[in-house]
């Protein structure tokens, strides 16, 4: 009788974790079940942790010597200008609330529920400042998406 509820107990159990993994996905189907307040602590999130991102970038181009060297110059250079560039180009003088409703608009497209918020956030910055191949991105990550 014991060894007939092991498999059963294995099968539930597995069941659970793969429901609370689903869960975790951070998707439309994920960000529409959020309220307001957490919408927004996640978008002020998203947008102080590109700072996380550039440090990170930039955290291979150090040595150990305490005096900074044209080497690590060298190396910053590429990786601040771009950060530098796409920051003012998409984030600059853009209130937060601003990608909050470009995220809510993009995924009360039912199509868009299973796009990653991360990559959601990124046709928002474009769709703002009206570049012109949003559609064919957005086309893709419902292609593609999901393979991520």
């Amino acid at each position: 009788m014991k060894q007939q509820k092991i498999p059963v107990f294995l099968a539930a159990l597995f069941l659970l974790i793969e429901a609370a993994s689903a869960s975790d996905r951070r998707d439309g189907n994920w960000w529409l079940q959020l309220d307001e307040v957490s919408k927004i602590f996640y978008v002020v999130g998203l947008i102080d942790g590109s700072e996380l991102g550039k440090k990170l970038s930039t955290y291979g181009c150090f040595d150990d010597q305490e005096d900074f060297s044209s080497k690590e110059a060298e190396c910053l250079s590429p990786i601040l200008s771009s950060y530098n560039k796409h920051v003012e180009r998409f984030i600059a003088g853009k209130p937060n609330k601003q990608f909050l409703d470009g995220l809510n608009s993009f995924y009360a497209d039912y199509r868009n529920r299973n796009i990653l918020t991360h990559d959601a956030i990124l046709v928002v910055f474009r769709s703002i400042i009206g570049d012109p191949g949003v559609e064919t991105l957005t086309n893709n990550l419902r292609k593609y998406g999901h393979l991520e």
